[in-house]
């Protein structure tokens, strides 16, 4: 996760997004008047958000980052497996419908073949709570028409 120190209008230091140092920008040139109290409070929201989410993203990347960034997930040999496509794309759409955790659960279980194991020890949590993480995807594959 990207960001940057900025102040409030009391000098007290917070980290924000690119995306929120950006709006911020774009209202500044545009000649849109913000109230110091609500830059302040977008601010201080930002901030909490970074650091709940920092132990999460320093071990993970998020799937939309991935796909936004061109990464490819292990594809499936069209030859060896006529309706891959088919496949593939019905897994994504459930996905899209998943949490954040467990469609990276998800494919770090399936895609990339890690452990329940090794995912919990990455993540610092219980093995058991990343197992059924993955369930619920794949019940939801299942349940998927």
């Amino acid at each position: 996760m990207k960001y940057r120190l900025s102040y409030l209008s009391n000098g007290r230091k917070v980290k924000i997004t690119y995306e929120l140092f950006n709006q911020l920008k774009v209202w500044e040139e545009e000649r849109i008047y913000i109230e110091d109290a609500f830059k302040d409070e977008l601010k201080r929201q930002d901030d909490r958000w970074i650091n709940q989410s920092r132990s999460f993203y320093r071990n993970n990347l998020s799937f939309d980052y991935l796909s936004a960034r061109g990464k490819e997930f292990p594809s499936i040999r069209q030859d060896e497996y006529p309706l891959a496509d088919d496949i593939l794309k019905r897994v994504y759409e459930v996905l899209a419908h998943c949490t954040e955790l467990q469609k990276l659960r998800f494919i770090k279980h399936f895609f990339y073949g890690m452990s329940y194991h090794a995912i919990a020890k990455q993540e610092h949590r219980n093995k058991d709570t990343v197992r059924d993480s993955v369930k619920k995807a794949v019940q939801m594959l299942r349940n998927y028409e």
